[in-house]
């Protein structure tokens, strides 16, 4: 049996993420600390299971959260990837030392066409017979998941099966190369609004052109790779926009500066300011510039860090366009320099279905018009 650690599985969020904080015996009272087998490898590249124990809710019967799959092609259940982590967790921080982690990415790794095709009794081709295929042997249940160790940086890829006995097993952890990253995750996007109200910097540059922090939104996007910062930092930059009414249009008040976001350590770690477009006034001047208007600075690349971001775009702070360009009605109905459509609206269109629906669903799977395909994502 190996040692025991306390976990934090009980209220497992988006994050995913991995605090070895409390001991066993100070498990919240809500949760009956019912003993669950789950296999742990010796080593990384390890396919023997050692036993180890996770305390999970006594309620819950099938650690795998398999049974409710009916399809090879099913995609994993919530049930599934909950006993996919428990099972990488208690990996990871066993093997690998790491103990403050967060899950990126979580995929079935569909078994191979032709296994799949002989399972279900389908031919490889239209008019020959089926590949045989044991009635008792099943086909592998696997899963991928991508997880970042938020102290180091360092990315992973996991590998993970379901055994016969209906307990995922780690089949090894792969770490990823210096600089490669698992893509960007919707909960980082979004965070990134929070991140950069509450960034003193932000908050001042904000104030200049008279924002306050509630009026400051941003789209997060993933950098990829910038070579000012070490490969191992997960980067995104925050395009901020102004807003001013919850649902009002945000893209018609563009700023003039973009944060720069470490995601795991959730802090803004730089800011640029953009060159601009110097604006042309008469037909000499495009035609020196071919019609293109020029940028304050020589080039569109970044600065390096040392260098004064504002001081390095060859320009003045510029105010964000105050005009509104709305496209929702109740807006537009209230700019009075706007001129609603005089087009007569259109007729009620009704598509209705008596009868109900031509096709039929079976879990994942729905049959219509002699077809029959698999849903999945």
């Amino acid at each position: 049996m190996v040692k025991q650690v306390g976990w934090d599985l009980f209220n497992i969020d988006h994050e995913l993420s991995l605090q070895v904080s409390r001991p066993c015996q100070n498990l919240p009272t809500q949760v009956s600390p019912t003993a669950m087998s789950i296999p742990i490898s010796k080593d990384p590249e390890s396919h023997v299971p050692v036993e180890a124990t996770i305390y999970t809710n006594g309620s819950t019967a099938d650690v795998s959260g398999h049974k409710s799959v009916t399809h090879p092609m099913d995609c994993l259940t919530s049930e599934e990837i909950k006993a996919i982590c428990i099972a990488i967790k208690r990996h990871v921080v066993e093997h690998l030392n790491i103990h403050v982690f967060r899950f990126m990415t979580c995929a079935v790794v569909y078994p191979p066409k032709k296994d799949v095709l002989a399972y279900l009794g389908i031919p490889l081709q239209t008019g020959e017979k089926p590949e045989p295929w044991q009635q008792s042997r099943m086909l592998d249940r696997k899963a991928t998941v991508d997880f970042i160790d938020c102290t180091k940086g360092d990315a992973f890829n996991v590998l993970i099966t379901l055994t016969d006995k209906d307990i995922w097993m780690v089949d090894k952890v792969v770490p990823l190369a210096e600089g490669v990253q698992p893509p960007i995750s919707v909960f980082e996007l979004a965070g990134a609004e929070e991140v950069i109200r509450k960034d003193p910097r932000v908050q001042k540059l904000a104030a200049e052109i008279g924002l306050n922090p509630e009026n400051l939104y941003a789209d997060g996007w993933s950098i990829g790779w910038d070579s000012r910062f070490p490969k191992h930092k997960r980067l995104q930059q925050a395009l901020l926009y102004a807003r001013f009414d919850k649902d009002d249009n945000l893209y018609a008040h563009p700023l003039d500066f973009t944060p720069v976001l470490d995601s795991n350590a959730l802090e803004v770690i730089h800011i640029d300011f953009p060159p601009h477009r110097v604006p042309l006034y008469n037909l000499e001047e495009a035609a020196e510039t071919a019609g293109i208007p020029p940028l304050t600075s020589l080039t569109t690349a970044p600065p390096p860090l040392e260098q004064d971001g504002l001081t390095a775009s060859s320009r003045e702070r510029i105010a964000y366009p105050e005009i509104p360009h709305e496209y929702l009605p109740d807006f537009m109905e209230k700019d009075e320099t706007k001129k609603l459509s005089t087009r007569k609206p259109l007729k009620p269109l009704h598509i209705v279905q008596p009868e109900g629906v031509s096709f039929k669903m079976n879990g994942n799977e729905i049959e219509w018009q002699q077809w029959k395909m698999h849903v999945g994502v």
